[in-house]
């Protein structure tokens, strides 16, 4: 069975659990304090970084990209887990972020009568 904007009624129900997977990727605000501020980026070093993370980390805007965002926060929780203090706990939110994102924009709510 289709929904509205073609999103499987299954689909739904595997968001709400992913949802709930992901939801200790809360903020973690204060614990990454000491970051170097926005005033202090080297651009030259940072596009040097990004070029290797591009075409992995992008704001999803079909169904195609958004489950490969999802298989590589898969991939994170399984190597990172629960461990907020990882050099890689930051990218996690952000992925988490950009698929909730995704989600509140592309999935309907399911409502159980």
């Amino acid at each position: 069975m289709r929904w509205g904007n073609g999103a499987c009624a299954p689909m739904e129900l595997w968001n709400k659990k992913r949802r709930e997977r992901y939801k200790h990727l809360a903020p973690f605000g204060a614990k990454h304090q000491g970051r170097t501020s926005m005033q202090n980026l080297d651009v030259s070093q940072t596009a040097d970084a990004w070029s290797s993370l591009a075409n992995k980390i992008y704001v999803p805007h079909s169904e195609g990209e958004y489950r490969q965002l999802v298989s590589l926060l898969d991939s994170l929780i399984d190597g990172v887990g629960e461990n907020e203090s990882h050099p890689l706990a930051s990218l996690m939110e952000i992925i988490g972020v950009l698929i909730e994102r995704y989600e509140d924009e592309h999935v309907p709510e399911l409502i159980v009568d």
